[in-house]
């Protein structure tokens, strides 16, 4: 960033000795418009455009020098430990194990699964302390940085890394192995069930915001919810729910965007536990919650609960604008009906759900949805 600072000077610098040659060889300028005023009209232009370089070089010197993260400390109650393991391609995570204060032996687990970017453990921080005052033991953890990006992701790859957590868990006294689950938010949700598909050692799935449709067909929908919410109709709405999408995939530009859920859902045999807020206007939560039920039927899983979350938007967090803002609030429910429900599979597996449709306020009408996608 210091780089781009001398960068806007010279610019400037640069900028003003072509200045003096076109005044000396130039016969005039348009009439109305002096030599003076024009100069003094670019070196303010250019002094603005240094500064903001400058402003910016300061924000990325200061976030430079911010501590490396790592998750702050428990609350009390609560104990906190970090930790370190190696994940697929020998890469090393590192994250931290949030539990109840209280030394008990055989407590549930969940190793915890963020969202889409590169985020840190911190990202999932409060929810892991939820969890854990409700006798949960969690485990988050920075996502990789090798190997994953906003442009490169591999699902595949992320589920074997949350697979390696769950062997970090297995080996605590406090944890018992035969209940450790692996719990995913919004795009977590998409490597949940695939980890769980893999290996018998995760004992159950938790998703919140869980999508059951690509990635592009998804992120169409968000984008006709937003907008639409917006007040933006017509060809606008169609260039940026379809033909934007299409070209971000033509360009490869948009990681998995193909990426197709439902055979991985088939393949899941442990009990779900899938979770949507009402006012979810990222997952495409109506048809979401269908698809991935229907799946769990075709092969043979009926050990599932689908739940609405009333007046909850995207990842079970508060909102004060029907879902389309982004307050990091959660609920205050939070942690409740999920810990019910780990602490109840150790008595029972959940019984099939008699057929009912979502709650009607999750139904939209046309512009909204995007049915077909052209990817």
């Amino acid at each position: 960033m210091l780089n781009m600072m001398d960068k806007a000077v010279a610019g400037e610098r640069r900028y003003l000795a072509i200045q003096k040659v076109r005044e000396r060889s130039s016969t005039g300028l348009a009439e109305g418009c002096s030599h003076t005023t024009l100069k003094r009209k670019t070196r303010k232009q250019f002094t603005q455009l240094a500064m903001a370089w400058i402003m910016l070089g300061l924000i990325a010197i200061a976030l430079a020098v911010l501590p490396a993260s790592s998750a702050s400390a428990a609350p009390a109650g609560l104990t906190s430990s970090e930790v370190s393991f190696r994940a697929n391609g020998g890469v090393t995570l590192h994250g931290t194990v949030v539990a109840p204060a209280a030394e008990v032996e055989g407590r549930p687990a969940i190793v915890m699964l963020s969202g889409a970017g590169p985020v840190t453990r911190e990202e999932l921080q409060a929810e892991a302390e939820a969890y854990a005052r409700h006798g949960i033991v969690s485990l988050i953890y920075d996502k990789r940085t090798v190997g994953y990006s906003m442009l490169h992701r591999d699902y595949s790859v992320l589920a074997d890394d949350a697979l390696a957590g769950v062997q970090v868990l297995r080996g605590r006294d406090e944890v018992d192995p035969a209940r450790i689950g692996i719990w995913g938010q919004s795009e977590g949700a998409w490597v949940a069930p695939l980890a769980a598909s893999r290996s018998a050692d995760v004992a159950f799935v938790i998703t919140v915001g869980a999508i059951g449709v690509t990635p592009a067909r998804q992120q169409a929908w968000a984008y006709g919810e937003h907008l639409g919410h917006a007040g933006v109709s017509g060809s606008l709405l169609h260039t940026m729910q379809v033909t934007g999408i299409r070209q971000l995939v033509g360009a490869g530009l948009f990681a998995e965007a193909n990426y197709d859920p439902v055979p991985v859902w088939e393949r899941v045999h442990q009990p779900v536990l899938a979770l949507w807020g009402t006012l979810d206007r990222e997952a495409v939560p109506e048809e979401s919650s269908q698809i991935i039920q229907r799946a769990l039927q075709r092969g043979g899983n009926t050990h599932y609960t689908i739940r609405f979350i009333s007046g909850a938007r995207h990842n079970l967090n508060r909102t004060f604008d029907d879902g389309f803002d982004r307050p990091d609030i959660l609920i205050p429910s939070y942690g409740a009906q999920e810990s019910s429900w780990v602490n109840d599979l150790a008595h029972s597996l959940p019984t099939p759900p008699s057929p009912r449709a979502p709650p009607s306020s999750l139904e939209r009408g046309p512009p909204y949805r995007v049915q077909r996608g052209p990817w």
